[in-house]
């Protein structure tokens, strides 16, 4: 009997990882430990801010700043760690939007690129989808792992199932018996 591809697909930060660590979890190392495979798909779809931006309007600038080399340099690091693998995960990254009232300054571009496209963020489900249509995954067979409502959302808006981290990773059982699993 031929079994179908899986696809898992984690938010990073909160998720893999604390924010801006390239060291996971120890009880993702443990999952992926049990669970990592060549012939399921496992990728990384992440929203970050501040990439491309130094200064923010009235305020210190409390970020170091960051490059998007420096997320995707992070995102195989994380990758590697739990796989073996640097090419081991997909990797989708979303950055923030440039809004020209937010005081944010704007990278300089010619063309905007697709990860800054609104989209492409978190909860819309673009980057969902990209990894989807990439991998030749139907939605069905895919589960989407997060920490916050916005990365629940982007899966189901996709089509796929979503779960919170503390429950897929077995740290906590939902208080109602069905919470945050769909």
């Amino acid at each position: 009997m031929d079994e179908r591809r899986r696809c898992f697909i984690f938010d990073v930060d909160g998720t893999i990882a604390d924010l801006n660590s390239d060291v996971p979890y120890p009880h993702v190392v443990e999952w992926f430990k049990a669970n990592y495979n060549q012939r399921d798909l496992f990728a990384f779809a992440s929203n970050q801010g501040l990439v491309g931006y130094c200064v923010h309007k009235g305020a210190d600038n409390r970020f170091p700043p960051t490059t998007d080399q420096m997320v995707i340099d992070r995102m195989l690091k994380l990758a590697l760690a739990l796989t073996g693998r640097a090419d081991g995960i997909m990797v989708r990254v979303a950055y923030n939007l440039p809004l020209s009232d937010s005081g944010w300054a704007v990278p300089y571009t010619t063309d905007m690129d697709i990860e800054w496209d609104p989209y492409w963020r978190k909860p819309m489900p673009g980057m969902i989808y990209s990894i989807l249509r990439a991998a030749d995954i139907v939605p069905i067979d895919a589960i989407v792992v997060g920490d916050r409502e916005t990365d629940l959302a982007a899966g189901k808006a996709a089509g796929t199932r979503a779960i919170y981290a503390k429950y897929f990773f077995g740290l906590e059982g939902p208080s109602d018996g069905g919470e945050g699993r769909e």
